[in-house]
């Protein structure tokens, strides 16, 4: 495998991600002494999700219209990354999305059971162990990039935007997979270039130091593989969310966007667990971290009762995540903010 990290950027749709990693690329070719040697030159990987909508005739569309069409798209999709990876694996690349992507679009569109196929197949498995080592940047949702190119799925508003970058974010939690989050804020492209680049440099460098409770590639095995290699679970499991999320971590400073992240976490866990694994302490853990979220997300609606337009804004976004994590309590709450 090569030594040089590779950089996955990853995200909801329009954040800025194939711009960025186009700058990357740029600035390797222009600055090749940032890097190990001059034949060092990354592989860019671009979108494989747009060539496999064209051979097999999809439409984005048939992403809500079918979810047996939607979930065979995101095997396919998976399929693709995969091989694009491998290809790819005789020297270090960059990837504009990763093995995640179909993951959470079949989260969002399928299921989570359905979902769980996905997650037994060897291509997720390869998928995973090569994001572990290498460094995650997701762009936050938010921006001014918003724009329908005729050919992605584009989300409902904003609020579905927001939904769709937590799920991110969640995913990852729920298989304790380290990343980045870089600012919605953060406009300008050099300065986006250069906060990849410092977390590159970082883990090139072997001192990135991860924060209290979170755990790295080096540090934790494969989530698939730690429990199929010892029948249980034997590693510990990122509780954190992304910092520009947590604006609190329990109900005395709640907050309900952290809330709905931390429940797509548990999430995600509770459906690993239930297809690879039998040990009752995982799905235990699972419901211990979505009942945290839920008392979070409890308390920051007790606190912004007064605050009608607060409380309306707050009740759409709860609604429509509710829907994405299947949560129907979420669900009529959302509702009865509005």
């Amino acid at each position: 495998m090569a030594t040089l990290r590779n950089i996955y950027v990853i995200g909801a749709q329009s954040t800025g991600k194939t711009t960025l990693v186009n700058a990357l690329a740029t600035h390797f070719e222009q600055h090749p002494e940032s890097m190990r040697s001059a034949e060092s030159q990354p592989k860019l990987i671009k979108e494989v999700a747009r060539g496999v909508l064209q051979r097999h005739s999809y439409k984005a569309d048939d992403i809500v219209s079918s979810k047996s069409r939607a979930l065979e798209l995101q095997r396919l999709i998976l399929e693709a990354q995969c091989e694009a990876e491998k290809a790819a694996s005789k020297q270090w690349y960059i990837s504009d999305r990763s093995g995640l992507d179909p993951l959470v679009y079949a989260r969002l569109f399928v299921g989570w059971d359905e979902t769980s196929v996905l997650i037994q197949e060897q291509s997720w498995q390869y998928l995973e162990e090569m994001m572990r080592s290498g460094l995650v940047i997701v762009c936050e949702s938010g921006g001014e990039w918003l724009i329908d190119d005729g050919v992605r799925l584009m989300p409902q508003d904003r609020d579905a935007w927001l939904q769709m970058h937590i799920t991110f974010c969640g995913t990852l939690d729920g298989f304790g997979i380290q990343y980045h989050v870089l600012p919605a804020a953060l406009r300008d492209l050099n300065g986006r270039v250069e906060f990849v680049l410092t977390r590159w440099r970082n883990l090139l460098q072997n001192i990135l130091s991860p924060k209290e409770d979170q755990v790295t590639a080096r540090q934790q095995p494969s989530m698939l593989q730690a429990m199929r290699v010892h029948g249980t679970v034997h590693t510990t499991i990122s509780r954190s969310i992304t910092p520009h999320l947590r604006m609190s971590s329990n109900t005395d400073n709640p907050s309900m966007l952290h809330g709905h992240a931390a429940y797509v976490a548990g999430a995600a866990k509770e459906a690993i667990g239930t297809y690879v694994s039998s040990d009752p302490s995982w799905k235990e853990a699972a419901a211990e971290t979505k009942d945290g979220a839920v008392a979070e997300m409890r308390a920051a609606k007790e606190q912004s009762q007064d605050q009608p337009g607060k409380n309306e804004t707050v009740g759409k976004v709860e609604e429509k995540l509710g829907g994405a994590v299947g949560c129907e309590g979420m669900v009529g709450e959302g509702k009865e903010r509005q």
